[in-house]
């Protein structure tokens, strides 16, 4: 690149006209070629090096992590607000020890726990006892796993899930236990 007839290096480009031609005069005035003006341009790039790395060096703020008893914690209070189809027990979560685990993990576990249990009562029912485990399972979009933690793809597959029950077709609650549930 040229500018004002002199051959500019490609950091030098990023100098403003004055400045280069500046020292590209006080350069050749002492025999040196850009000597001056890649001196200044060294050490300006230092500089926004050193400033970036000490800006990179500062502490991240992460969102909190949970130890095992508070993910617990978060699934015992989710599960005292839902109700098991008849002699269906809770199951009993394990959460190791060596693992830190997100906020409204235990929640989503109880919701996962308590979608499992009605699916598995409307699979294994009769014809009026399905009635009962699918207005149950209705209630699946008013969770927290549904309404704060899912995606538009799951929320879309609970909807089609539903729907199709609700018209008589139970595979895709077949299938979902299946695949999702002990």
């Amino acid at each position: 690149m040229t500018r004002g007839g002199t051959t500019l290096t490609p950091a030098m480009a990023f100098v403003p006209k004055r400045m280069g031609q500046q020292m590209t005069a006080s350069a050749r005035s002492q025999g040196r070629r850009y000597s001056v003006g890649r001196r200044t341009l060294l050490g300006f790039c230092l500089a926004i090096a050193v400033g970036a790395a000490a800006g990179c060096s500062s502490p991240v703020e992460e969102p909190p992590g949970l130890d095992s008893d508070a993910v617990y914690a978060e699934y015992v209070v989710e599960r005292d607000t839902l109700t098991l189809p008849s002699g269906v027990q809770w199951p009993s979560p394990v959460f190791p020890t060596d693992t830190i685990y997100g906020p409204g993990s235990g929640t989503v576990r109880a919701d996962v726990d308590w979608i499992c249990a009605w699916a598995g009562a409307y699979v294994n029912s009769s014809d009026s006892a399905r009635a009962d485990a699918l207005a149950q399972l209705d209630g699946i979009k008013d969770l927290p796993v549904y309404v704060s933690f899912s995606d538009h793809n799951y929320k879309t597959v609970v909807g089609d899930m539903l729907d199709k029950a609700h018209l008589g077709d139970p595979s895709m609650i077949s299938q979902y236990y299946q695949l999702n549930c002990p």
